[in-house]
């Protein structure tokens, strides 16, 4: 039962309810559907989070053309919804907070709550008060609604000591769950308001049938309460969980923190590593272009030296090959020495035999002398006999005296000439070889002193070749201006020694033979003579020989010359045997 005071509160005037202004209301059956509908489209999971709620709001709002919620609570969820930005809600969630937010007209649990309520109906009259008193269903509807105050009240004791997070939902839902429940009761109860107060059995039963839906509310209330007690624990082990999170998450930002400053650090260290290396780099730029520079120089130092190494080359090729010449011509002359050994070797022998020959020459000439002194005496004793003998008596005894006396002539003057000429040849030979002992031992000296010079010549050649070249040119300049010097003094003593010869020849005023004996025999000297001025045109006319000799298959003796001279001085002693006899008659 109520008392009065609560029905005059319950029951203001009629103008203050038209006053007040009725928002649009949408039942919650169509909202929950829509709002599912929306969910689902919005996310496939059926959840939305709370920083996606407003304007999946304002967009129902536009497509349904209502008002759910007013600007000013839109502007109270806005910090619940930038708080929770990541929390995931569905479309029950959603209701409970729009219920929580904006609720509907409802039946109070308590006298306050009754009292507070408005009056939608108008007051009975006084006089049937008595009789159409409602029953007193609301007593015990007054003590069930006590009963399920006190889990709730227990409820929220335990959510206050949960995190503000995780019990600001459960709130919602559990406000949500017992307003839903209370609102049928509360509707009914404002139509038996309206309902006129003589259907007192009407209303009686109304009030059983009320009681009985509200112990129903009460058992749905309490498995609603389970099962919420059973989402609170899933939910506490849930922020559990993410607390442990946090803590986790936390350390592993405080590790990060840590490894970024440890990154710090070594960016700080790294940049001043960069920067000397920076500066190393320009110390190093300088250290390039010093050495780019030395390395270019030294690049043009070997391009010289690699030219200077290639004229070098060229002039090795020609010193090589004029060394070759030199080694050629060395041999030559090697083969030339050889030859002159064994020419000086015969003229040793030639020089010992025209040594003896000299020592029987000196015995002929003294033989010669007593001889000459015979015939002068025979001579003159010849003279004298004739001239004492009478010339008409003595032709026949002149006759036989001619003939004895030619014959005894004859044979001195044989005699005598054969002395006279084997005087001659000796002296003839000794002196032609003297001659060519000299020109030989000249030769020998030269191409002695050739062969020391060129052997000379080829130690050092690698050294000194210009040097080589010339002392070897001062060499023969000074060599054939010696031997031009030594060719008049061999023609003065040829001159002498013709002139010698002829005085031993001509005794008896025979001249002209020895003339024309003299002058046959300077063939081969004369010749010496001017093969001798020419060193080298010698030694070619040599190898000409040779080489004729060799091409007609003979051996060239060099001492042909003597032999032919020989052979002429020998076929011209008769004549001049005739011409000395002659000469004495």
């Amino acid at each position: 039962m109520t008392s009065p005071g609560c029905e005059s509160m319950q029951s203001p005037p009629p103008q203050q309810q038209q006053q007040q202004p009725q928002p649009t209301h949408v039942p919650y059956a169509v909202l929950k559907v829509q709002f599912k509908r929306l969910v689902s489209q919005h996310d496939s999971k059926g959840v939305i989070f709370t920083r996606d709620l407003l304007p999946l709001i304002d967009e129902y709002e536009q497509e349904q053309d209502v008002m759910l919620l007013s600007l000013d609570q839109k502007t109270a969820i806005q910090p619940y919804t930038m708080a929770n930005p990541d929390l995931e809600m569905s479309a029950d969630d959603i209701l409970n907070l729009l219920k929580l937010v904006f609720p509907t007209p409802s039946t109070s649990t308590s006298s306050s709550m009754t009292c507070a309520r408005p009056r939608t109906s108008p007051p009975l009259s006084s006089g049937s008060s008595t009789t159409h008193r409602r029953p007193s269903h609301f007593s015990i509807t007054s003590d069930d609604m006590v009963m399920v105050e006190e889990p709730l009240q227990q409820q929220q004791e335990n959510l206050a000591t949960e995190p503000i997070d995780a019990i600001v939902p459960e709130a919602m839902d559990t406000t949500m769950t017992l307003e839903n429940n209370q609102s049928p009761l509360l509707n009914e109860e404002e139509e038996d308001e309206e309902v006129s107060r003589p259907n007192v059995a009407q209303y009686y039963r109304r009030s059983i049938e009320l009681t009985r839906r509200l112990k129903l509310s009460e058992r749905s209330l309490a498995s609603m309460t389970r099962d919420n007690e059973d989402r609170i624990v899933r939910l506490q082990n849930r922020v559990d969980d993410m607390n442990q999170e946090v803590v986790k998450q936390k350390r592993e930002i405080l590790e990060y923190k840590s490894k970024e400053k440890n990154s710090l650090d070594q960016i700080g260290a790294l940049e001043a590593h960069i920067a000397e290396i920076e500066r190393s780099e320009t110390d190093q730029k300088q250290v390039y272009l010093s050495i780019k520079r030395l390395f270019d120089e030294k690049c043009q130092e070997a391009q010289d030296l690699q030219e200077m190494l290639r004229h070098k080359e060229l002039e090795l090729q020609k010193t090589e090959a004029f060394l070759s010449s030199i080694h050629h011509e060395f041999q030559q002359l090697n083969e030339e020495r050889n030859k002159l050994k064994a020419m000086q070797n015969n003229l040793e022998r030639e020089l010992a035999t025209s040594h003896h020959t000299h020592m029987q020459l000196a015995e002929q000439r003294s033989e010669n002398e007593r001889l000459k002194e015979i015939i002068d005496g025979l001579k003159c004793d010849l003279e004298a006999k004739s001239e004492q003998q009478i010339p008409t008596t003595t032709t026949t005894t002149t006759t036989t005296t001619i003939a004895d006396n030619t014959e005894t002539h004859t044979l001195i003057n044989t005699l005598r000439a054969e002395l006279e000429n084997h005087g001659d040849f000796k002296e003839d030979t000794q002196m032609d070889t003297e001659e060519r002992l000299k020109s030989v031992e000249n030769e020998k000296d030269y191409y002695k002193s050739q062969a020391d010079a060129a052997m000379q010549d080829l130690d050092r050649v690698k050294r000194e070749f210009k040097q080589a070249l010339d002392q070897e040119k001062e060499l023969l300049v000074n060599q054939l201006a010696h031997m031009g010097m030594k060719v008049p003094d061999r023609r003065d003593d040829i001159d002498n020694l013709r002139v010698a010869n002829g005085g031993d020849v001509d005794v008896t005023n025979s001249v002209e033979p020895f003339a024309i004996r003299v002058t046959a025999k300077p063939s081969f000297t004369d010749t010496t003579i001017d093969m001798n001025t020419d060193i080298w045109d010698q030694s070619r006319i040599r190898q000409r020989k040779l080489e004729k000799g060799r091409r007609r298959g003979t051996v060239q003796d060099l001492n042909e010359p003597m032999q032919s001279m020989r052979l002429q001085q020998l076929q011209q002693l008769p004549m001049l045997v005739i011409i000395k006899t002659i000469a004495i008659l």
